[in-house]
């Protein structure tokens, strides 16, 4: 009987379907590029929270924060490195595919390590490794890329297109 329903309401009703296909030429991996960003500054301030020896109330909640924040890029990178993977994967051919995917999957790993430690170090180099595969996304592309500078504190190039 729901299923009648359904059906008739089907045949009645013109749905709008949505692909789950993302356009590929809106793309822009800037975004993770920020999160990485945000999350280094992230791991910089939670450091310097570490080492005091006594947190006041405003600051164990400022802690917290910073927590939260740097999981949730975290988690953004990741959500965006599917996208660059499902891109790369379709976008290059099988033998540059290869090499990419030990890319990718360290940028992957790196990303999961970044998220349950606090480790500038190991931020700075998701970074490098996210440059890389800016670079060869944009190479795929054929758009031309150039290292601009970060401002202090993080003291990073990052890729962008020109």
């Amino acid at each position: 009987m729901f299923y009648k329903l359904l059906n008739i309401l089907d045949k009645k009703i013109s749905f709008i379907t949505v692909s789950a296909k993302t356009n590929y030429k809106s793309y822009d991996p800037l975004s993770m590029q920020l999160a990485v960003l945000t999350m280094i500054r992230s791991t910089d301030s939670i450091k310097e929270l570490q080492n005091k020896a006594y947190l006041t109330a405003e600051e164990q909640k400022n802690y917290i924060q910073l927590l939260n924040e740097k999981l949730d890029n975290c988690k953004k990178i990741k959500h965006e490195f599917v996208l660059l993977w499902k891109h790369l994967n379709s976008a290059l051919p099988r033998e540059q595919v290869v090499s990419v995917d030990e890319l990718l999957s360290e940028t992957f790993i790196d990303a999961e390590l970044n998220s349950h430690l606090i480790d500038r170090k190991l931020s700075r180099q998701l970074l490098s490794v996210v440059n890389k595969l800016v670079e060869i996304y944009w190479q795929s592309k054929g758009v031309k890329t150039y290292f601009a500078k970060c401002s202090s504190p993080i003291n990073h190039s990052l890729c962008i297109r020109c």
